[in-house]
């Protein structure tokens, strides 16, 4: 009696014991396998994705296959939308008679950390191949893109992960010695650790993909509606990106307003010594290696003309042009006309103008390197 008790006992426990197993297997199990899963997918779609095309990352692909690279433009949405790499690679070929490739660099809300390591990516991938190439970054009213230092704020609200891609450790270290918020630097080592991962790191891009075409789609029903934006009477998104939407361009143009009060130009202050800043850390990195850097003007509105025709501002222009002799890194000029009426959101070159301001960017490059 006590015998058979005893076995009963037995598979119940074993019975119990595959129970519980099998719980372990549903609850722990099966979420990692879908996470797994999403990790390939995501891998996938990032691989394939125009997000890494279009970054450091894409350009490093073709070195990797040994393509030529001859040009890499850094700088802000103003490069990103202006210059068309066909048109400028056209525009030498004809004047050289050999092939020339062109990589737009220029992403909106990217700061001067991340391009920083993006380059220092490719020195240290593809020495050779960025000896024979030249870094141009951007410059507007005589001034360089991105001011500031490795003290100030390292990257725009929502674009972390433009810094953390070619992070290194001593990097992470510095930023966290930084006068950053708990929230940024808590955010940078998060995404430090899992930027691996392509669920992670891809995870902005696709919700952006998503945001962007929705915000298009309903944007399209409103205006066969004949009705106004939805975000028409609202603010600026944090990131501060700009709107070409009605409601967009009068918020722009009221910001517009408040950085030509006199009031906010007689408080400018001179920008930091200019070896002290980080796109010039940068400049000094490439040079050092022995590639050619230069610094191309983008077409920009009056109003900025007017915010960096100050005293203070003319001061800083002619000591950075006395930087740029010191270091010899030259500046490439554009020569196009261009009037308020090109700017349709207060900031960028209008389409119907970016093909020609890109082939006279490529003949001003041609005679800056004679």
């Amino acid at each position: 009696m006590d015998v058979r008790k005893s076995e009963n006992q037995h598979l119940a426990e074993g019975s119990g014991g595959r129970h519980r197993l099998r719980n372990v297997v549903l609850w722990v199990g099966l979420p990692i396998l879908l996470l797994l899963g999403a990790e390939l997918v995501f891998r996938a779609f990032e691989r394939a994705s125009w997000v890494r095309a279009s970054w450091y990352e894409g350009v490093s692909d073709r070195m990797e296959r040994g393509e030529r690279i001859d040009y890499i433009f850094v700088g802000s949405s103003r490069t990103a939308s202006g210059l068309v790499p066909s048109a400028f690679e056209d525009e030498m070929e004809r004047a050289r008679g050999t092939d020339v490739a062109c990589v737009n660099l220029g992403r909106a809300f990217s700061g001067a950390a991340a391009h920083y390591f993006g380059l220092r990516m490719l020195l240290e991938r593809h020495p050779e191949a960025m000896r024979g190439c030249t870094v141009s970054f951007e410059e507007s009213a005589g001034l360089p893109e991105f001011p500031g230092t490795w003290n100030d704020a390292w990257y725009f609200p929502g674009n972390t992960q433009l810094v953390v891609d070619y992070m290194k450790w001593d990097d992470l270290v510095r930023f966290l010695r930084t006068d950053a918020g708990f929230e940024a630097k808590s955010g940078v080592v998060a995404r430090y650790f899992g930027r691996d991962s392509a669920l992670v790191s891809g995870r902005r891009q696709m919700q952006q993909a998503i945001d962007w075409r929705g915000t298009a789609l309903v944007q399209s029903m409103l205006a066969r509606l004949g009705a106004e934006s939805a975000e028409a009477s609202g603010a600026l998104p944090a990131n501060r990106q700009l709107r070409v939407d009605a409601g967009g361009v009068r918020l722009q143009r009221d910001l517009v307003r408040e950085r030509v009060s006199p009031d906010v130009l007689a408080s400018q202050e001179p920008r930091t010594p200019w070896d002290d800043q980080t796109v010039c850390a940068a400049v000094r990195l490439l040079l050092d290696a022995g590639v050619r850097v230069t610094f191309h003007e983008v077409p920009v509105p009056s109003y900025v003309w007017m915010v960096n025709d100050t005293p203070v501002r003319r001061a800083d222009r002619e000591s950075f042009d006395a930087w740029l002799g010191g270091v010899g890194a030259a500046e490439v000029r554009s020569n196009i006309r261009v009037t308020d009426e090109d700017f349709p959101d207060l900031s960028h070159l209008q389409r119907g103008r970016i093909e020609e301001y890109s082939r006279d960017l490529a003949r001003s490059m041609m005679a800056s390197s004679r």
